[in-house]
């Protein structure tokens, strides 16, 4: 059986109505057949939490129509989009908790092509029978509002063949143009397939509620057995709890060695890393160490070149001025002895000789 892209169109009559759609669209109230569990589901695709009406007066007033309004003018469009119920994933109590996010992205292209800037609003809900997404447009041409002119017969019919060529990529196919089917009742469909449609939607409805009565018919009886049991249930029910007792505790002398193993294996590995980082320490200590006892060595070395050579400049100093001096005293001596002479050979000029 093929499955179906389905779009369905209401106007928005009025601030009444918009407010209804408001509260409904962003679950300001309880929705009769919505799932609270499943609400934190829904998603706000477009427009925030601002109101149906304000989002359409916003638009309104960026569009600056200069024409009056009037009063009963419509100035919102609601589009519903979904799928046929079996094109959606659901689980084992036969609800969907997850939609393919292609689906999403394909809504909200088709959404963003159609009407552009007029499309105000979005929202997502995962909490109903199938997900779908309400969009509100307003229906703004050339300057006006008008809601008439943009949703004709005509283009209504091209509207859902646009979506249906939209959607083909998911495997979704355009319903029987000119039906009028309307959610899961119809006036007047033509085509087998439509048909066949309708009663599979029917039989899996009566499905359902045949479910629901055998679960409380099953219900019932469980009761009813509750009610007769012996006394031994009692007994049954305290061995049972026993049992469980047993396990727990089993279960949390495993867990706590499994705990403990956990701990000394990580007790180990850091022992294992200071270890690693204390070698590391040790050897950078060791070698900065011997980098600074050389560093010293050539320190002290230099020191006793450097006294060395000063040692043996002095040495050459003092020995040259002791030379010096040295000679300076045999020049003065030689002078001394050479006045002596003279004075002596003066001394012997004057003597006379005796005979």
């Amino acid at each position: 059986m093929s499955m179906k892209a389905i779009l369905r169109i209401e106007k928005v009559t009025g601030q009444g109505s918009a407010t209804g759609k408001t509260n409904h669209n962003l679950r300001l109230v309880d929705v009769p057949n919505a799932d609270p569990e499943r609400s934190h589901l829904n998603q706000v695709l477009l427009g925030g939490n601002k109101g149906v009406w304000e989002l359409a007066n916003d638009r309104i007033e960026e569009a600056q129509i200069k024409r009056k309004i009037r009063p009963d003018a419509v100035r919102a469009v609601e589009i519903l989009l979904t799928a046929s119920p079996e094109y959606f994933q659901r689980d084992a109590d036969n609800v969907c908790r997850t939609v393919p996010k292609r689906w999403v992205q394909l809504q909200e292209e088709f959404l963003k092509k159609q009407f552009g800037k007029n499309l105000v609003q979005a929202v997502l809900h995962m909490d109903e029978k199938s997900p779908h997404i309400h969009a509100i447009i307003v229906p703004l041409k050339e300057g006006k509002l008008s809601a008439k002119e943009l949703f004709t017969p005509k283009t209504l019919r091209q509207l859902q063949t646009d979506y249906a060529e939209a959607m083909k990529s998911e495997g979704l196919q355009r319903g029987v143009e000119g039906s009028r089917a309307k959610h899961t009742t119809m006036k007047r469909v033509y085509g087998v397939h439509e048909q066949i449609e309708t009663l599979e939607e029917l039989k899996t409805t009566v499905a359902e509620d045949l479910a629901a009565k055998e679960i409380k018919a099953l219900e019932a009886k469980v009761e009813e057995a509750r009610a007769s049991l012996p006394g031994w249930l009692h007994e049954l029910r305290m061995q049972y709890i026993q049992e469980q007792q047993e396990k727990i505790q089993k279960d949390k002398r495993e867990d706590m060695a499994k705990l403990e193993a956990e701990a000394k294996a990580q007790v180990e590995k850091y022992r294992v890393e200071i270890n690693a980082k204390k070698t590391g320490i040790m050897q950078k200590m060791n070698s900065e160490i011997s980098d600074t006892e050389k560093n010293a060595n050539e320190q002290l070395s230099a020191v006793r070149a450097d006294l060395n050579r000063q040692l043996q400049e002095m040495k050459e100093k003092i020995l040259s001025n002791a030379q010096q001096e040295l000679k300076n005293f045999q020049q003065e001596e030689t002078k001394r002895v050479e006045k002596e002479k003279e004075e002596i050979r003066k001394q012997s000029r004057g003597l006379k000789p005796r005979f």
